[in-house]
This record gives structure tokens, C-alpha cells and sequence, in this order.
């Protein structure tokens, strides 16, 4: 999901859904290396996702979510995994985010 700096996707929720990462030759998923990113999104709530990485697993997968220039981020019930086998990738990677806390969400 890629929103433009200039011009941020605007409060967008994600809720009740399960993310299955899975190798397909021949289709672009064999290219990604995460299984979700999210760049340049204000007001962004991920509610009750599960990301699961199935069988065969590929070596160049890394990390289940990562989240980019992302302002007011509220994570709820978000269930996820490094890659199998991937001890040095972190399950979500966030740089340029900023969680939104709990004072603003009521």
C-alpha cells in the first residue's frame, strides 16, 4: 500500500484479515521480500490482521510488516512473524512512524 509523500493515504483501517505469504513461480510475490508495506499513510489502524508465511518458505523472505513515513499508527490484535529462518529480520520494521496513543483514539 503506497501512499505519495506529497500526498499521504488518509485514515485507512485494515481489520479482519489474515495475510498468507506463499511462493508462486510464476507470479510477482516471488519478487517481495515482506509480506506487507505500508508507506506514507496519516491515520492508519491495522485491526485483528494475522500474517502467516506458508510452505515452501523462499531465503529471501524477511520481515511480516513494514511500515514507512506512517503518522498516527494503532496496532490492535496484529499477529505476526519474521520469516522462518530469519532470526535477523525483525516481524515489523518501522521507520519515519509514529504510533498514535491512546489519549487521541478516544
Amino acid at each position: 500500500i503506497h501512499g505519495r509523500a506529497d500526498a499521504p493515504i488518509e485514515n485507512l483501517t485494515i481489520d479482519n484479515v489474515r495475510l498468507a505469504v506463499t511462493s508462486a513461480p510464476e507470479q510477482a510475490v516471488q519478487k517481495c521480500v515482506n509480506a506487507l508495506t505500508v508507506e506514507n499513510v496519516r491515520n492508519l489502524r491495522l485491526k485483528n490482521i494475522e500474517i502467516v508465511w506458508e510452505q515452501p518458505h523462499l531465503a529471501q523472505w524477511q520481515s511480516a510488516l513494514v511500515l514507512d513515513h506512517v503518522e498516527a499508527l494503532t496496532l490492535d490484535d496484529v499477529v505476526c512473524q519474521p520469516a522462518p529462518g530469519r532470526s535477523d529480520a525483525p516481524a515489523i520494521v518501522m521507520t519515519h512512524t509514529t504510533l498514535r496513543s491512546q489519549l487521541d483514539a478516544n
